[in-house]
């Protein structure tokens, strides 16, 4: 078996989505489509100013009125809770794909995609947990409150970015105990609680080698958002970006949720392999 680390995730992560990259490219661009065309609604109606993407630190540069700020707040949930909502079958089909093709099975995407669709309710749940919470409810209000005056002073900007970091740190924290969330629903058809605390069990002991690989696949991401916003910037046009937000889930919206069913296969397989061989062949795990 070989050893289980953040590079051989990433590699596999990307040998999946390489051999399913037209269908996984052509429904994340839809669905990256439908997300940046709600923010930029949404910051138009609210803000007065349309924009395609959501920058959560730009309040922290300037003074912000607390109408703007609860403003920026609702359009953020607004915008999070839809890309859950239109997102969740896609995760779940793919957490599944990304399971049976690492252990071999021949599966379609369609079929996996159909699986996310029966298990819909439960993918949405997980997907409110570990996207949403750590993300708006950790993030913004703290974010938020002191840049929401008028007068705001070093002191202000200073608890933004102190808060920033402890919210980072709770947010990634459960990110990675609940990263295993979505193909233990998926693949053992577990209830909503299941999934979460199977979840945090499993990723016991292997937390460091799983918060590498997503340290991996975002500068991977971060990459590809450069090329993109490099692009976009060129042209200087609204709906480039929108274009280009689109172009850049396509090309990266899957990589986490596979990232996790190939997590899962490898811990599940790992495990029941070492099970059988006796305790001669030990399960390891490294960076």
């Amino acid at each position: 078996m070989r050893r289980f680390n953040s590079q051989r995730i990433v590699y596999e992560t990307f040998r999946i989505f390489g051999s399913n990259w037209v269908a996984l490219a052509a429904v994340f661009t839809v669905w990256g489509l439908a997300v940046a065309g709600s923010a930029y609604f949404w910051s138009g109606w609210l803000l007065g100013r349309p924009d395609p993407s959501i920058n959560i630190l730009a309040p922290a540069y300037r003074p912000i009125d607390p109408g703007e700020a609860w403003a920026i707040l609702i359009e953020v949930t607004i915008v999070f809770l839809e890309a859950a909502a239109i997102g969740s079958t896609l995760a779940g089909g793919v957490a599944f794909l990304a399971v049976q093709q690492r252990r071999g099975v021949d599966t379609e995407f369609s079929e996996a995609f159909m699986k996310g669709v029966e298990r819909y309710g439960r993918v949405l749940i997980g997907s409110l947990v570990t996207v949403f919470v750590p993300t708006v409810l950790l993030t913004l209000p703290g974010l938020l409150f002191p840049v929401a005056s008028a007068q705001p002073n070093d002191l202000n900007l200073a608890f933004v970015f102190l808060f920033q970091g402890v919210a980072l740190i709770v947010g990634l924290a459960i990110v990675v105990c609940l990263f295993l969330y979505m193909p233990i629903v998926m693949v053992e058809n577990a209830t909503s609680f299941r999934g979460l605390r199977k979840s945090w069990t499993m990723t016991k002991g292997r937390r460091g080698v799983i918060l590498g690989a997503l340290i991996l696949l975002g500068l991977a991401q971060a990459s590809v958002r450069l090329a993109v916003s490099v692009l976009g910037g060129a042209f200087n046009d609204i709906y480039i970006e929108i274009a280009g937000d689109a172009i850049f889930a396509g090309i990266t919206g899957s990589w986490t949720v596979i990232a996790a069913g190939v997590i899962y296969s490898w811990i599940v397989d790992s495990t029941l392999a070492a099970a059988n061989a006796g305790p001669s062949a030990p399960f390891t795990v490294g960076r």
